[in-house]
């Protein structure tokens, strides 16, 4: 492993307390992302450092851009759009709410839930029709696809493993990497993001950094220490997205730069987010 001495520039809206599902929107040339607690979601600029924000009338765990340039929000008790029309409810069995999510290539929207109890689940929203994909899951997070769209990655922190599943099939292929195997890690697995390389970039919940991990061998690349303790979610930004962007939490972070957000050349390349298309706002 690799320990990359990272120069890293700090931004981001004051005061967050649960920093999470940073995006790309290259119509704005911006960074969307959201403060779960604080209700917030939050547009910044990366060149000024500028933040402005609307405030979210629920706990929200995941953001998508829209093909119409709209935003929507998976929440507490529903995916709604920007006007707060519900598209599909939260099912009430299935958890405390929607955590982390991603369209995925078709435009279709893949968003988990929490419920620790193991009755969670990776839900895909089609068509206005919300189904589970991955049962038992107790706190769903990081999600991508290879760059083939051939096998999907996810993680449930609480088992602190990233597992490989056939995609669209979701029969499982292997697990990625178990973080209970190594030796005295510190922190669990949070959101994730693949590079051009085809490997992931894994915030690490309490762990205080980011590690690179290749997707075929579960090597840990390159480790990214950074200034906050809850480091949540990374995606990568920008006009040629060639920068890391990464968000954190408060939690019980008493550090100045805890809830703020992180920027890193990682010296690779992301992918262009996909994007929810209309089409699944709507009954058919």
């Amino acid at each position: 492993m690799h320990k990359m001495k990272a120069e890293y520039k700090i931004l981001g809206l004051d005061n967050v307390l649960l920093g999470e599902c940073p995006v790309w929107d290259s119509n704005l040339n911006k960074v969307r992302y959201l403060d779960i607690l604080g209700r917030k979601s939050i547009t910044l600029c990366l060149e000024s450092g500028n933040c402005e924000f609307t405030e979210l009338c629920e706990d929200t765990g995941a953001l998508a851009i829209c093909e119409d340039t709209t935003l929507i929000y998976a929440a507490t008790t529903a995916v709604y759009d920007e006007q707060n029309n519900a598209i599909c409810p939260f099912p009430k069995e299935r958890g405390i709410r929607f955590n982390d999510g991603k369209p995925s290539p078709e435009g279709k929207f893949f968003v988990g839930s929490i419920e620790k109890g193991g009755n969670g689940a990776l839900f895909c929203l089609e068509n206005k029709n919300l189904y589970p994909v991955i049962e038992g899951v107790k706190i769903s997070n990081g999600l991508d696809w290879s760059l083939d769209f051939k096998t999907f990655y996810f993680c449930d922190t609480a088992t602190r493993k990233i597992v490989a599943y056939s995609y669209p099939e979701f029969k499982p292929i292997k697990t990625v990497i178990d973080f209970n195997e190594i030796d005295g890690f510190v922190g669990n697995p949070d959101g994730l993001c693949i590079d051009l390389d085809g490997n992931l970039w894994v915030s690490i919940w309490g762990g205080a950094c980011v590690v690179n991990v290749d997707a075929q061998s579960g090597e840990i690349l390159k480790k990214i220490d950074l200034p906050a303790k809850y480091i949540s979610c990374p995606a990568f930004v920008g006009a040629k997205l060639d920068t890391l962007f990464i968000t954190s939490a408060k939690e019980n972070d008493e550090s100045e730069f805890a809830g703020k957000c992180f920027l890193v050349d990682a010296g690779v390349k992301g992918r262009k987010p996909f994007l929810f298309k209309n089409e699944h706002k709507l009954s058919k």
